[in-house]
């Protein structure tokens, strides 16, 4: 019985599909409706016009063969059957037949069905079937409504920086109409940037002003979202990216960027879903995506892991690919598919070997016989194919058929029939327009490695001659890997730094970071150390920006002995900002101060002045940060005036800002007096334009806000910081911002997200090895830790952040480690030793800083638990009448709490009574409500010493002191205080017995420390 020959509908279906087509693409390919389309393969159109199909088969590129099978279903026919091919011309189809995994793939269609993560992703061994799985995901994609970008990485040559999302979006655009491509791209002027060749098409002109680079990588990655969007068929955009094992940072950044747009909570969400595959073989820990997955698997992701096929999968699977007609014994059927092993790849590969020439395989391991089989299909080849595919190989694996012609020196149609052949062996797969691919990175390793090393060599010149040779050039990294492998390398050298700078300026950081170094080695190994000076301080720069700090100064220093060499006082000038700003970030402020002062001995400031103001800014900010304020406070003070001379604004503001912090230092700036004028120079900081110095001062601005109680306004300085960071792409920057959002949330009450931010900076800071920022995050976590009643968890945090404070002579860090431990010293019943620890951090000769404060009510509760109630109360009279003078109004509420607990141990009802009044009325309007509890707690406790009738507590009554403390600690998670509150109420309950006047409940040690972790 005659099978009836395909519709038009089934026909196109199959053809757009192949071309990874969705209907809208293809209609504004052809230049007709997307409802035209539908029609079509639903056969529901009637016969279409002669015109409509040759437009469509024009937009699909189809071959004769294909167009005389539309032509033939339009007519009602079918078309007449093609010659029959020799069995080694079509050996194994290109997209195999899918066998199995029907388990995986029924997760991934209720994947795309639901509301799920946004990222699911692949994983398994080379060759296992990810890409086979990848390639049935998009046809089924594309039937359910979504539009599918497909994109892959390559192994190490050849790929640029953002592949495969790259290559995604070069295809899907290069598949668009203009008018269609026009739409596509509303919104999207950024886009420029990742696609330079976008300049010429239908996009928006960027905006003639220049802006910094981390705000030109923001609004590419805003850009890449928008059209994401713009393009998204009725279920969403749907990217299919392939071998993201070989991703270098920025397309991890960029993916992680998506993601997030992505996540169902997001405001601007996309529709967006990302269906990935991975090598998990090459993905071990500290591997780049190994990182992305920890970072958004607290978000939601899912994975399935694809092992071999089962064996009857897999001898379904050979029984496809090699027809039970074929003559193969079936003994060597079972030897192929034992030595597969339930490897897809391997399986068609040995398909392939047998079906050029039967016979028994080799008894040796499958990657020795995957190679043979390789080479034996590459040796059945005419002469000239092979010589073409070891050009193709050199070039890579995805080669253009004009390249190969030129590299090759063969003539045209010689070339693309060379390429026909290779091709009809599957070893190469045909591309859109003049493009092939190698079928696998196998058979492109095996290919490539069949040369020696001097012909090798010789291809590679001739390949990078090629690119060069080209109107437009070649992508500079490929020009330089081709003649870093050749008998050349040296005319590398200018397409590496041009390589490195375009990556830098993309903020691929680890890209830029590998093309730099590779230049810097050859230019020192030739000796020509002017270059390699100003390539080590591009270098600097890339591994500073991402947090390498220890990796970066000896490059500066290097740079800047060679400017001093050379007497350029303004590379010097320059260097010593950076140098500065690395030791800062690191925490080494010590030897920063020592570098810069020996880099400026050297000069001296003449008239017109040596440009060395952005030197003094530097070393004033890095000895403000050693205790040494009086010689910051000069060092300021010079930056400021030799930057008016010089005319140089930024180094002028910046200092203005340095001098402001250390004069609060040193109590010659009261905190009012202080915000205000910070906040005339934040406007002019803001106006620079220079992210570095923006999210330096927003943190700067959070403490002052925060205790003076104003939590609302320092919140808005701290979601500044945190996008300034997030901009950057700056781990240590990114630390710090999260730091001081979790310190905000823990003393707004929002606990979880606060141990979210901080466990989160804590990650980042053991990833950026010694800083400046990791003993601060620990400090923080640790007065979390303690709110929460792990006194353990508290003392290793604090106790860490303190050697590391320590050793970097940090004050402010050391400060807060100390007040914890002290705080921790009490409660474990050694007020003495809190009392050695607290006095320290206390005001020094000649310092009056409103920072001091903080830890004075903590003092005055290790005074009171020692039982000396004169200094007690001496301490806690000085803290409170203090915090009155400067507005402190977060560490009032923690003097108020003392102040009312030595009150109780007095007998002072009333005066008691007045202070938990005052402080809950503060602690409320700010709003914090662990130390609202805390006070409430203290109230309860002051109506049963007093046997106040109000002390009674009756089921429903949720006004009482101890109820309402009750309730907020059990929100925060506050363990340890429920507790005790909780025992308080029970004995409480009914007839309220009366306490001992002296002891009241909670005012002993067993009470909560003062709680603002400042």
């Amino acid at each position: 019985m005659t099978a009836e020959p395909p519709t038009i509908g089934a026909l196109l279906r199959r053809y757009r599909l192949e071309a990874g087509l969705t209907q809208e693409a293809l209609a504004g390919r052809a230049g007709v409706s997307a409802r035209t389309i539908v029609y079509l393969e639903r056969d529901q159109a009637g016969t279409p016009r002669r015109e409509t199909l040759e437009l469509l088969m024009a937009a699909l590129d189809l071959s004769p063969r294909e167009q005389a099978l539309l032509r033939a279903a339009r007519q009602g026919r079918a078309a007449p059957a093609p010659p029959r091919r020799p069995a080694h011309a079509g050996a194994v189809s290109a997209l195999h037949p899918f066998v199995g995994r029907q388990e995986i793939l029924s997760r991934l269609e209720d994947y795309l069905l639901s509301d799920g993560p946004p990222a699911f992703l692949l994983t398994g061994e080379p060759g296992i079937g990810k890409t086979r799985l990848l390639r049935e995901v998009a046809r089924q994609a594309v039937a359910a409504g979504w539009t599918v970008l497909p994109g892959g990485c390559r192994r190490h040559r050849g790929q640029e920086p953002y592949a495969p999302l790259l290559e995604a979006l070069q295809q899907h655009i290069a598949g668009q109409q203009p008018l269609a491509l026009r739409r596509s791209l509303e919104g999207c002027a950024w886009l420029v940037q990742l696609l330079p060749e976008l300049a010429e098409g239908p996009i928006p002109p960027l905006p003639a002003r220049t802006l910094p680079e981390v705000q030109q990588r923001r609004l590419m990655f805003g850009a890449v979202q928008r059209y994401l969007a713009n393009v998204a068929g009725p279920a969403g955009t749907l990217l299919l990216l392939d071998d993201l094992q070989w991703a270098g940072q920025s397309a991890l950044d960029l993916l992680a960027s998506l993601l997030r747009a992505a996540d169902p909570g997001h405001p601007l969400r996309v529709p967006l879903r990302v269906v990935g595959a991975y090598r998990d073989t090459e993905v071990q820990s500290g591997h780049l995506l190994a990182a992305l997955l920890a970072d958004i698997a607290p978000g939601g992701l899912a994975q399935a892991p694809l092992g071999p096929l089962s064996e009857q999968e897999a001898l379904r699977l050979l029984a496809a690919v090699l027809p039970a007609g074929d003559e193969v014994d079936a003994r060597v059927r079972e030897q192929v598919l034992q030595r597969a092993g339930g490897v897809p790849f391997f399986l068609i590969s040995w398909a392939s070997a047998l079906r050029l020439g039967p016979g028994e395989p080799d008894r040796e391991a499958v990657p020795f016989d995957l190679g043979q089989s390789i080479r034996q299909r590459v040796a059945v080849l005419a002469p000239a194919t092979r010589d073409v595919l070891r050009i193709a190989a050199v070039i890579g694996q995805e080669i253009e058929r004009s390249l190969v012609q030129v590299a090759s020196g063969r003539p045209v149609d010689e070339v693309a029939a060379a390429l026909d052949e290779a091709s009809r062996a599957r070893l190469l797969l045909e591309q859109r327009g003049d493009r092939y691919q190698f079928a696998h990175d196998l058979i492109w390793e095996v290919v490539a490695a069949g040369e020696g090393a001097a012909t090798r060599a010789l291809l590679h010149r001739r390949v990078a001659e090629a690119l060069e040779a080209r109107p437009q050039g070649g992508p500079p990294g490929l020009v330089a890997d081709h003649y870093l492998q050749s008998d050349a390398a040296d005319r590398a050298l200018p397409y590496l730094e041009l390589d490195g700078d375009q990556a830098a300026a993309r903020h691929a950081d680890e890209y830029a970071e590998v093309r730099y170094r590779t230049l810097l080695e050859r230019l020192e190994r030739l000796g020509r150390e002017a270059e390699a000076a100003r390539l080590r301080e591009k270098l600097a720069a890339v591994l500073a920006r991402a947090g390498q700090y220890d990796a970066a100064l000896p490059l500066l220093d290097q740079a800047a002995a060679a400017a001093q060499a050379a007497g350029d006082t303004e590379s010097i000038a320059r260097l010593a900002t950076q140098i500065g700003r690395a030791h800062m970030r690191r925490g080494s402020f010590q030897a920063g101060v020592a570098r810069l002062r020996a880099l400026i001995a050297g000069f001296a400031c003449g008239d017109p002045p040596l440009p060395l103001a952005p030197a003094y800014e530097a070393l004033g900010h890095l000895l403000h940060h050693t205790d040494a304020f009086h010689a910051a406070l000069a060092a300021s003070e010079r930056a400021i005036e030799l930057a008016r001379r010089s005319g140089d604004e930024r180094t002028r503001t910046v200092a203005e800002w340095n001098r402001l912090e250390t004069l609060s230092m040193l109590g010659e700036l009261p905190i009012d007096d202080l915000l205000r004028q910070r906040e005339q120079v934040l406007a002019r900081l803001d106006a620079l334009s220079d992210v570095q110095v923006i999210v330096r001062a927003h943190q700067e601005m959070v403490y002052p806000h925060v205790v003076r109680g104003a939590l609302d306004a320092a919140w808005l300085h701290v979601e500044r910081t945190h996008a300034a960071a997030e901009e950057l792409g700056d781990p240590g920057q990114l630390t710090i911002a999260l730091t001081l959002r979790g310190w905000l949330a823990f003393l707004r009450g929002d606990w979880r997200p606060a141990r979210r931010d901080l466990e989160e900076a804590v990650a980042l800071g053991e990833r950026l090895g010694r800083s400046f920022y990791r003993a601060h995050t620990l400090a923080v976590l640790a007065a979390l830790s303690l709110g929460e009643g792990d006194l353990a968890a508290a003392a290793a945090s604090a106790g860490e952040a303190l050697t590391l404070a320590e050793r970097n002579g940090d004050l402010t860090a050391s400060r807060r480690a100390a007040d914890i431990l002290a705080k921790l010293a009490v409660l474990e019943g050694c007020p003495e030793a809190a009392i050695a620890r607290l006095g320290p951090l206390l005001d020094r000769p000649g310092l009056d800083d409103f920072y001091a404060v903080a830890f004075l009510p903590a003092l005055a509760w290790a005074h009171l638990e020692q039982g000396d109630l004169t200094r007690a109360v001496e301490t806690a009279e000085q803290a409170l009448g203090r915090a009155r003078r400067d507005a402190l109004r977060l560490t009032l509420v923690d003097a108020l709490w003392v102040r009312a607990a030595i009150a109780l141990r007095q007998g002072d009802w009333t005066g008691a009574e007045r202070c938990l009044e005052e402080g809950v009325v503060l602690a409320r309007a700010m709003p914090h409500p662990y130390g609202e509890a805390r006070l409430l707690h203290l109230q309860g406790t002051l109506l049963a010493a007093r046997d106040d009738p109000r002390c009674r507590i009756e089921p429903a009554d949720s006004d009482h002191p101890l109820r309402q403390a009750q309730a907020i600690f059990r929100r925060l998670g506050a363990r340890r205080d429920l507790a005790r509150v909780e025992r308080d109420l029970a004995a409480l309950d009914g007839a309220s017995p009366r306490r001992s006047p002296g002891t009241p409940a909670g005012a002993r040690a067993e009470q909560a420390p003062p709680s603002t972790g400042a």
